[in-house]
């Protein structure tokens, strides 16, 4: 089993069900293998999932980029640096606020901005282990986030348009949550790329897996196997692939339909 956190398992800015919660945990000591495929680091991930923190021990990370597989690091596809290096300039030259953040498979984040202590924390990491941003554009990354100051809705069209114009056949670029953010991967790197080598080192058969997601990045995730859930008021892709549609947390439709699956 795969799930989305954001939108998925918790609302922004939101607590997790006690439900979701005990459902989980059922499943988990039934014999389920459960693992995150979110967009966020394996630290961050962790940290937002409080009392479930273990999801994050298993699963795809950085939307597809970087999988963990038995609590190990089992698969890593980076972006060359002249990629990275292309996309920061034209993000820059179509807005110089936004906001820029390059990961990497082994070494701390770098930023085009500095942010605040309590931010850091959030994603698992102190300014004191953040690289200069000069080193990370020149560096191959995993995963490259963009973002305007404020994250407001519909903010960052432009900057997208003009990274994909510059790499758009060389990685794969796209819009998350209501175009507040931008994310870029290696070319052909998304949440069903990454499943596929969790269900290669795990040996499960995507067929037989659950897989639930809201947004437009999920689904891929959620066609790819047996049973997709999508979360009501997400992205209408994600619900045209999934089998069905749940409520949105932090109602339970979420624990509902897992615990038709469990024991």
């Amino acid at each position: 089993m795969l799930l989305d956190i954001d939108g998925t398992i918790v609302a922004r800015d939101g607590a997790i069900s006690p439900a979701l919660i005990a459902t989980l945990a059922r499943m988990r000591a039934a014999g389920w293998t459960v693992g995150c495929a979110t967009a966020r680091t394996r630290p961050a991930a962790r940290i937002r999932l409080g009392e479930l923190g273990w999801m994050a021990d298993d699963g795809v990370f950085q939307n597809g980029a970087l999988v963990f597989a038995n609590g190990r690091q089992a698969h890593a596809s980076e972006m060359p640096a002249a990629i990275v290096a292309a996309a920061v300039a034209a993000a820059q030259a179509a807005d110089p606020r936004v906001v820029i953040a390059i990961h990497h498979a082994h070494l701390a984040p770098a930023f085009s901005a500095v942010l605040e202590d309590r931010l850091l924390a959030l994603w698992g990491f102190t300014a004191a282990q953040v690289r200069p941003f000069a080193e990370g554009r020149a560096t191959p990354a995993i995963k490259v986030g963009m973002w305007m100051p404020g994250e407001a809705a519909f903010s960052i069209g432009a900057v997208h348009a003009a990274v994909a114009a510059a790499v758009g056949a060389q990685a794969t670029v796209f819009c998350a949550d209501e175009e507040r953010f931008v994310f870029l991967t290696a070319h052909g790197i998304d949440k069903a790329a990454g499943a596929r080598a969790w269900f290669a080192h795990t040996g499960r058969d995507p067929r037989a897996a659950i897989a639930a997601g809201d947004d437009r990045t999920d689904a891929p995730l959620l066609a790819l196997c047996g049973h997709g859930i999508a979360i009501a008021g997400g992205h209408p892709e994600a619900q045209r692939v999934a089998a069905v549609v749940v409520p949105a947390p932090p109602h339970d439709g979420l624990a509902s339909e897992l615990a038709r699956h469990a024991p």
